[in-house]
Parts: structure tokens; C-alpha cells; sequence
């Protein structure tokens, strides 16, 4: 029997929801998005809510979870262990790519930009003998808010291109298929109302052979439309990606994800 439920949910052309009504697939970037203009609203609106969150956290000095660090007293989602399997991944890509290639790499959510300057250190650091091999590696970051913009500029060693405003739930067209590595460290499993969405969508950002790195909350995070969603049981479960497990520790474990 039909759940009457879901023909209260809003139903346009290239848009797929599962029963809870939370949006696990979208036309991007197949069908233009102004086909289904009500989804783009609501989930622009899921991004104003967590920014507004996040500036609450900014004025108030507030520790929230283990997905939260403070930095240097401002709002970050910190957390650099993903740092030795980013340099590892992006080590290996530098040594197979052509002189005329670029090895892309992109970090969702990353906050102040610790964790691309550290992976990068290898790359820029005077010292490093890896040094001269920077202009063959390209660096995105994506940020809701620029929390620390003039840390974040000088970081420009590391960090080559800044997008601020972009949540993962409605990446930009020109990130289509664009990424080699791509690190998701305590951030969309963390805050997204709509995880399915978040993978297909790192997924797409994906090139054929890319992989994404990413950590999950060990314990089920209340999402929209369903508090006991399993965002472990679900990203094993896809068929998007294979994973492999890279580190479990108390808070969180750590995946990567190879496209399919």
C-alpha cells in the first residue's frame, strides 16, 4: 500500500525522494536546475539554517560535538586526520599524471584551511624536495562561511581557489566531474539533512578514477524525516562508491571511497 505521506511532498521533474521525504537525487547537471525550482528553495534553505548555526557557534565560542574544534578561538570544523591518506593519495597521482596534468583536489567544508595546508606542507614547504612538483597539484576548498579570511589568505600557498557559499547539497555545475581526491573531514556526514544527496553529490564532483576521503559519525545522527538514520550502513551500502576502511576511533571512522 501507497505511504499517503509522500504525495505531500513536493514532486518536480528530476527530483527523487525516498518515503522520509528527504531528497536523494537531483538532474544536475543533466537537467537544468530551473526545472525543479521548489527543491532548490528548500534545500537553500537547509544551507541558511546551518549557517545561521554556525555564526551562533562563531559569536558564542560554542563547543558543540567531536565534529567541532575551536582553532584560535573562532568556529571551525577542524580535524586534520585525514591529512596522511590525502598526501599519500595525491603523492601517488602527481608521480602518474603527464607534465601538462593537474591532480585536483577538493575539501568540502573545510572551515579555517588546516587540513589543505597541511597535506600541502610536502608541496610548498622551502625546505621539502617535493616542492617544485606544486604547480602540477590544484587545490579547491569549499566554505558556508569564510570564518577566517585572513588565515585563509595566508594559506594561499596551499590553498588555491576558495568557494564560499557552496553546500554540498547544490555544488556548483563547473565541479562536475572535476576532482582527483576529494576530503570530506567532519563535515557533510556530520550536518547534512540529506546525506544520500551529499554522496551522489561527491560522486558527481568525482572524476571516473577519484576518490573521496571522508569521515562518518560512528553513531546515528538524526537527519530530516528520520532520527535513527545509519550514515555508516548507508555509505557501505551504495553503490556509488567501494569502500574501504581507513581508521576507526571513538568519535568517528575514516573512509575512502574509490568511484565506481
Amino acid at each position: 500500500m501507497e505511504d499517503k505521506e509522500t504525495n505531500t511532498f513536493i514532486q518536480e521533474p528530476g527530483v527523487e525522494r525516498n518515503i522520509q521525504g528527504r531528497i536523494i537525487a537531483t538532474g544536475w547537471l543533466v537537467k537544468p536546475r530551473d526545472l525543479y525550482p521548489q527543491t532548490c528553495v528548500e534545500l537553500e534553505g537547509e544551507i541558511q539554517k546551518q549557517i545561521q548555526l554556525e555564526r551562533m557557534f562563531i559569536d558564542g565560542g560554542i563547543k558543540v560535538n567531536s565534529a567541532l574544534e575551536m582553532g584560535s578561538g573562532k568556529f571551525t570544523l577542524g580535524g586534520i586526520s585525514l591529512a596522511p591518506y590525502m598526501s599519500e593519495e595525491i603523492a601517488q597521482r602527481v608521480k602518474k599524471i603527464g607534465e601538462d596534468e593537474l591532480v585536483e583536489v577538493c575539501d568540502i567544508g573545510g572551515g579555517n584551511g588546516r587540513l589543505l595546508e597541511t597535506v600541502m606542507h610536502n608541496w610548498t614547504s622551502p625546505q621539502s624536495r617535493e616542492r617544485g612538483l606544486r604547480n602540477r597539484i590544484r587545490t579547491t576548498m569549499t566554505t558556508l562561511i569564510n570564518h577566517e579570511p585572513e588565515l585563509l589568505k595566508s594559506r594561499g600557498a596551499a590553498i588555491d581557489k576558495v568557494v564560499v557559499g557552496m553546500g554540498i547539497e547544490l555544488p556548483n555545475d563547473d565541479l562536475y566531474r572535476k576532482f582527483d581526491v576529494i576530503a570530506a573531514q567532519n563535515s557533510v556526514f556530520f550536518w547534512t539533512q540529506y546525506p544520500e544527496l551529499s554522496l551522489l553529490n561527491m560522486y558527481k564532483m568525482s572524476k571516473p578514477n577519484g576518490v573521496a576521503l571522508v569521515t562518518i559519525p560512528r553513531v546515528p545522527v538524526a537527519v530530516k524525516g528520520d532520527r535513527a538514520f545509519n550514515i555508516e550502513e548507508f555509505v557501505w551500502g551504495s553503490d556509488l562508491f567501494t569502500c574501504e576502511q581507513l581508521q576507526e576511533r571513538d568519535e568517528d571512522i575514516l573512509l575512502k571511497l574509490k568511484r565506481n
